[in-house]
C-alpha cells in the first residue's frame, strides 16, 4: 500500500493491525517524506525521502526567473528522491 505521507502510513499500519493483520506480512507500507517518527515506529514502515530543500530551492529560482520578467521553459523537474533505511519488506510465503 502506498500512502500520500508517512502520517497516513502510521495510519494505515494501525488500522490494518486493528483487522488482525501484520505489516509487512501481510501488506507492506509504503510513505512518503521520511518523517524521524517514522524511525521510531514499530513495525517500521518504508517511507521514500523526498529532497524538501532541494524542492525549496528550485521552487525558489523558478519564481525570482519569473518575478524578474523571465519565462520557464521546462514544466516537468524531477529531483532525486530515497528509500529509507527503515525498509520493511514482506516475507510472503508460496502457496
Amino acid at each position: 500500500m502506498f500512502v500520500f505521507n508517512d502520517e497516513m502510513a502510521l495510519g494505515a499500519v494501525k488500522a490494518i493491525q486493528d483487522h488482525g493483520l501484520s505489516v509487512p506480512e501481510d501488506i507492506a507500507v509504503v510513505g512518503f517524506d521520511n518523517l524521524k517518527i517514522a524511525s521510531i515506529f514499530s513495525p517500521y514502515i518504508t517511507t521514500i525521502d523526498q529532497p524538501k530543500y532541494e524542492i525549496g530551492k528550485k521552487a525558489t529560482n523558478l519564481l525570482l526567473t519569473l518575478m524578474k520578467g523571465g519565462t520557464i521553459e521546462k514544466k516537468k523537474f524531477v529531483l532525486e528522491d530515497e528509500s529509507s533505511a527503515n525498509l520493511a519488506v514482506p516475507n510472503w510465503k508460496k502457496a
